[in-house]
Order: structure tokens, then C-alpha cells, then sequence
């Protein structure tokens, strides 16, 4: 069942058995309800890969927004006062999307430690400071969205 704020949506499918997924996409009727930033749960094997030979899973999330035109969007994340990190993306004009990693940078690590003196961060198996559970802000000029890590 689809969310009552979607009002166009095109499904499709191969006609033959195959093993790729089936597409879905809708139209949100407001940009706002497309624009929504997802929660993601935190897990143990974030940094960590599942054999020698695999690459470490890398947690990301996805920060849609639209834009009126092509130019650069920083973003940057908070948890409260202290900047954790950024992301810098070259916006199309229309919808786009950003990808954060969900890592600090350094002078965010620096700065979240100093400020949360009781919390261990500790790097993954592939030398990244992944953030901790709690709850974020995305920036980007006067415009503001929340997310949190459980």
C-alpha cells in the first residue's frame, strides 16, 4: 500500500522470469514529502567486511533535495552544536541527491570528543570513526532536517 501523498506511480517489470527487482517509482505530490531523510539503525559490522577478500561495509545515507539550478550545496551535519562532518555535492537543477557516509571528519571527531568526554568512539576494522547513535542535523543555508541513528 502506497502513502496517501504519493499520487503518480509507475510500476514496471520484465516480462520474463529475471532476477532483478521490480521498479517502483512515484511522484510525491509536494517536494517536502519527497525530501524526507531516513533514520538508519546502527550496526556492529559498519567498517567491518565479511571475508578477507570483500570490501568493508560502508554505511551511507541519502539526503535528497531539489534544486533551482546547477551549483555546489555543502551540507553540514551537527549533532547539536558541533559540526561532525560535511558533504559537498554538485547539484543538477531539479531533484538530486547526496550521499553521506556517516563518518566524522576530523576536526568533527576532534570537536564531538572534546564536547562528549564520556563517549568511546572507536575506529572500524577499516580505519573509519563511524558516528554514534543519537540524533543529527543536516544544514544546508537556512534550511534544516533532523535524522537519527539508533
Amino acid at each position: 500500500m502506497l502513502h496517501s501523498s504519493f499520487t503518480h506511480c509507475i510500476f514496471w517489470a520484465f516480462p520474463f522470469r529475471s532476477r532483478y527487482p521490480l521498479y517502483l517509482f512515484c511522484l510525491a505530490r509536494t517536494k517536502k514529502d519527497a525530501a524526507a531523510i531516513n533514520n538508519i539503525k546502527k550496526e556492529s559490522y559498519w567498517g567491518n567486511a565479511r571475508t578477507q577478500w570483500s570490501e568493508a561495509h560502508t554505511p551511507t545515507l541519502t539526503i535528497p533535495f531539489y534544486s533551482r539550478g546547477k551549483k555546489d550545496a555543502i551540507f553540514a551535519i551537527f549533532s547539536e552544536d558541533i559540526r561532525v562532518g560535511e558533504v559537498s555535492v554538485n547539484a543538477e537543477n531539479g531533484y538530486n541527491e547526496a550521499t553521506f557516509g556517516l563518518s566524522f571528519s576530523k576536526a568533527g571527531k576532534r570537536d564531538y570528543q572534546k564536547a562528549n568526554k564520556d563517549t568511546e568512539i572507536k575506529a572500524a576494522k577499516n580505519g573509519v570513526y563511524y558516528l554514534p547513535k543519537g540524533t543529527y542535523t543536516v544544514k544546508l543555508g537556512d534550511a534544516t532536517q533532523t535524522f537519527s541513528i539508533e
